[in-house]
């Protein structure tokens, strides 16, 4: 299981958020939903496990450090960003990472320090000056760590915050934003205080390898998808792209492909149940499997028309469906904005099914933003009609995000294995649909 941390982030103060197997991230605009989700894609890149200073800046689409840095707090010196792996069965297998990050005189982003947990050992780097390098580690016995995995996170956090500026292990002559994180932990591992090393070359692999297990696979799906084309060229574009460029050549290649019979079912069942179409097929002009084609969106009684002569929700709900359909790692992860655009209430709910029905079969993971009460009901209904499964139990949870006096706030609401929501939620989750029906029965 996943937990991230934020503090002085975007509205966001000393925040621990955990992460299940399908998690909805709702809320009124404004109130974080989408940095939060940023955050996820920034760890899941490998430019921002080797170069985080500039990778923050220049690929998290968070703007400069005043951007980013909480309009709310009393302290706007600095930020800090992490994460925690762990099983919960075995808390002596948790990983944590630990970013902080200070402004420089140009108003950029500065990286102030780096902290990794893991193997019950804390190892802190200082950065002064961007070029001045320190270190700090401590050692946990078993039995004085916490064994709450929010409760051990926070442990570690405040115990990394004590840590003084460390020893020095040297200057750089180039500035720290230009040194992967690998050659520096290789650097410290290198040095001999005493007549030990200071950290083992075993240990310097552990945390590489903790750095590239952070969503490691993450499929990132854009809120506004691309524009349908009424012919696609004669190249060959799989490429992923998260705006879903790639997604006809992909449903070109899946449905010609040796295992098109399941796709096309499976494909023909959510077009069906959302009432978008009966099925798809693709249409090339030519005999090479390079020729140009066309997206056909076929109904009942043999009618079909080009993707650019029906409605446009056809064209944006067609980038998810085919991604989630095509691919077949468990250990994926699906960040998705705003499924529910340009979707009617019925196609929105058949999108809560394939939602329930891709985690349950093939257990990856889903952080979907949406404003959506149809998608979520629905998979909630999902869960109701297979609680006696007991082979394929989803953990789900909504993250209600609200913004209040102090800056931005999670709240955690669980969704039980049989769809109920927790009794424990925030008066604001519901009042206002409530509040709505009750007034529309006055009608």
């Amino acid at each position: 299981m996943k937990y991230l941390f934020l503090d002085n982030f975007r509205g966001f103060s000393n925040s621990i958020i955990p992460l299940k197997q399908v998690n909805f991230l709702v809320g009124e605009n404004s109130t974080g939903k989408s940095s939060f989700l940023k955050l996820v894609n920034l760890f899941s890149q490998d430019n921002f496990r080797q170069f985080p200073e500039r990778s923050i800046q220049e690929y998290a689409d968070l703007g400069s450090f005043n951007d980013i840095v909480s309009a709310w707090s009393t302290d706007r010196s600095y930020f800090i960003i992490g994460l925690m792996t762990c099983d919960d069965e075995n808390l002596d297998k948790v990983e944590i990472l630990l970013y902080e990050f200070g402004q420089k005189s140009d108003g950029t982003v500065a990286l102030l320090s780096h902290t990794f947990f893991l193997k019950r050992k804390i190892l802190k780097l200082n950065v002064e000056n961007n070029i001045v390098m320190h270190y700090n580690s401590f050692s946990y016995e078993n039995k004085t760590l916490q064994k709450i995995p929010e409760k051990l996170f926070l442990q570690i956090i405040n115990k990394s915050r004590k840590f003084g500026k460390g020893r020095n292990i040297g200057k750089s002559r180039l500035p720290i934003s230009q040194i992967p994180i690998a050659f520096l932990l290789t650097m410290i591992s290198d040095r001999k205080p005493g007549n030990q090393k200071s950290v083992k070359n075993e240990e310097t692999m552990d945390i590489f390898m903790a750095m590239y297990k952070a969503f490691d696979n993450l499929v990132w799906i854009a809120p506004i998808r691309t524009k349908p084309e009424r012919f696609y060229g004669s190249s060959v574009n799989t490429t992923f792209s998260p705006d879903g460029t790639h997604s006809p050549y992909l449903l070109k290649k899946t449905l010609e492909g040796n295992n098109s019979s399941d796709f096309h079912s499976k494909l023909k069942s959510f077009g069906q149940a959302s009432g978008l179409f009966d099925t798809i097929l693709t249409h090339k002009f030519g005999e090479s499997q390079e020729s140009p084609f066309e997206i056909l969106i076929c109904f009942k009684k043999e009618i079909s028309f080009n993707i650019n002569n029906v409605g446009y929700g056809v064209s944006q709900v067609l980038p998810l469906v085919v991604e989630l359909l095509n691919e077949e790692d468990a250990d994926v992860t699906f960040a998705i904005q705003q499924p529910e655009i340009h979707l009617h209430p019925r196609a929105q709910s058949a999108f809560g099914d394939l939602i329930a029905a891709q985690a349950r079969l093939k257990h990856q993971q889903f952080l979907i933003e949406t404003h959506s009460d149809y998608i979520i009901d629905r998979f909630r209904l999902n869960l109701s009609r297979n609680k006696n499964n007991q082979e394929s139990k989803i953990s789900a949870q909504v993250l209600f995000f609200q913004r209040c006096d102090t800056g931005n706030r999670v709240s955690i609401i669980p969704i039980s294995e049989n769809g109920k929501y927790s009794s424990n939620q925030p008066d604001e989750f519901k009042d206002f649909f409530i509040n709505e029906e009750m007034q529309l029965l006055e009608i």
